[in-house]
């Protein structure tokens, strides 16, 4: 998953404290021509990372002697999934029914766009299993596909 090739490559130095540390890399990496959507923790990473639609910066802190932060940009081949996402059944002002995504989960699809993801969600309607569900495609990173999956999975 990670055998692209690195575009940018530099170390920060050990006064940036773990609280700065997003906002200085996404500054750093910006400046240097790659810019990257919101910057978090990913457990998965086990660093600091933003995304962007081709490529991702990550810092991980070095050991205390030298200290400092690693700081890289790595090219990736964005993959694109399907997931079906379960709709609610809502009445609308004028008695006809409608369906819904939880807001909750139209929340989450706006946090992922910022992170880097591609999400579209399919007007079209289709019935699994005896619920009612829509199609939503999104592309990016492997990380954030499996994350948003497994939030999916989670709120059905």
């Amino acid at each position: 998953m990670e055998s692209g090739k690195i575009l940018f490559e530099q170390t920060l130095p050990s006064i940036v404290h773990k609280n700065e540390i997003t906002a200085e890399l996404g500054k750093v990496v910006a400046a240097a021509g790659y810019p990257v959507g919101k910057v978090r923790w990913v457990e998965t990473l086990e660093a600091y990372a933003g995304f962007a639609d081709t490529y991702f910066a990550r810092a991980k802190q070095l050991p205390p002697v030298p200290g400092g932060w690693r700081v890289w940009v790595k090219e990736f081949t964005p993959e694109a999934r399907t997931f079906m996402v379960n709709l609610q059944k809502r009445k609308g002002a004028d008695g006809n029914e409608t369906y819904q995504i939880n807001p909750l989960i139209l929340k989450m699809f706006d946090e992922y766009r910022k992170e880097g993801l591609i999400v579209e969600v399919s007007d079209e309607l289709e019935l699994i299993y005896g619920v009612t569900a829509c199609k939503v495609q999104a592309q990016g990173h492997p990380f954030l596909l499996d994350a948003m999956e497994e939030f999916i999975e989670n709120m059905r």
